[in-house]
């Protein structure tokens, strides 16, 4: 556990000194230098880990960057593979013609990973800061995507990419999705958010807000075995999707941790809300995103055990809503709140994480 902590604290802290420095035209590249270190203390602690930190790295991480290095071309391998994406297995197959081992295969995809991210925070810097929105992540996100790598890589991109959305930009959003999409077939999710977005225009009253969550708990309740009867007919990813959203809820916990953990930051969001909408541009998505957040948890006790992987694409937008609603209070000395905030999502990660096992990174151990 001590491994995550320390490396977690002192990307985080490298990020904080960074923003600190002055805004110099000598000082730049030195801002950059010691953000890129920040960047590549997670990626390292990623690439040198054993083969048994993360459940899905013996299912087919490992597997299939040895498939790449020993295949005679790339139509070999997607052969053999033919159910992973051609982005990913296209990405095996170039670091493999590279390098013999897999460390160096794991450590590019979490620095690619963590580098979409701090593109993404960076994007509200004004909003932001820097190190708070990339210690939730690590917090938050980090262990979970030692397991399911395919996922956050695209997770990443498409996150990067939805500040296209924002600028009127369709068709650079669609590219970055679509990029996404090449890692990890549900990177398209991210396409859902056009639609919200035009919606949160529309309607941005805390009335609507209110009647849209009604509306999604119903979904959740009532129609969910519709929706997954229907992406069975399908077929082919669609059947697996089903899958994911189809199982039966019976002899499963009530997920009152992930309720209460939620409800605290939708109801610290409810006592700024006027501040945190005319501060924050896309203020009016944040609650609509704890709308969803709310019936998230609600879903998963329904659907099937692994339908938490569909969350993130949601839950993402903490790294950034986290802060945006702290910093909403003008609360002095401001040490005392980010202390108090981050000592909670510590709890969070452990119990998560180092308790209750997800993803199977708690004991963590060097590979090489």
């Amino acid at each position: 556990m001590y491994y995550y902590l320390i490396c977690f604290a002192f990307s985080s802290f490298l990020f904080w000194f960074g923003e600190r420095l002055r805004l110099e035209k000598i000082v730049e590249p030195i801002r950059w230098f010691i953000y890129g270190i920040a960047l590549l203390i997670p990626s390292v602690l990623a690439g040198l880990r054993d083969v048994t930190v993360g459940t899905d790295m013996l299912v087919y991480g490992v597997p299939v960057f040895k498939s790449a290095y020993y295949a005679k071309d790339f139509g070999e391998l997607f052969n053999e593979w033919s159910r992973m994406e051609i982005g990913y297995l296209g990405l095996n197959y170039v670091i493999a013609r590279i390098s013999s081992t897999h460390y160096l295969f794991f450590f590019l995809i979490m620095f690619t990973e963590v580098f979409f991210v701090y593109l993404a925070i960076r994007r509200w810097k004004h909003n932001v800061p820097l190190w708070l929105g990339m210690l939730f992540f690590y917090l938050l996100f980090y262990n979970d995507s030692l397991n399911a790598m395919r996922q956050y890589l695209a997770l990443s991109i498409g996150f990067f990419g939805l500040q296209y959305i924002f600028e009127r930009k369709f068709f650079r959003f669609i590219f970055w999705i679509f990029l996404a999409s090449l890692f990890h077939v549900s990177g398209w999710i991210f396409i859902l958010y056009y639609p919200l977005w035009w919606w949160v225009n529309r309607f941005s009253s805390l009335k609507s807000v209110i009647l849209f969550c009604g509306l999604l708990l119903f979904a959740v309740v009532y129609l969910q075995y519709i929706l997954a009867d229907y992406l069975f007919l399908l077929g082919g990813k669609m059947e697996r999707a089903s899958w994911y959203i189809g199982a039966s809820h019976e002899g499963k916990e009530f997920p009152y941790n992930t309720l209460a953990f939620y409800g605290l930051v939708i109801v610290l969001s409810l006592f700024n809300r006027k501040r945190i909408l005319s501060s924050f541009s896309i203020g009016n998505l944040l609650y609509y995103v704890m709308a969803i957040l709310f019936v998230l948890p609600i879903f998963e006790f329904y659907a099937g055990k692994y339908a938490v992987r569909l969350f993130v694409f949601i839950t993402i937008w903490l790294v950034i809503f986290i802060p945006v609603i702290l910093y909403s209070f003008r609360i002095e000395p401001r040490p005392i709140i980010n202390i108090a905030i981050i000592s909670y999502c510590c709890f969070y990660w452990y119990m998560i994480y180092m308790v209750g096992g997800a993803g199977e990174t708690q004991n963590y151990m060097i590979g090489i």
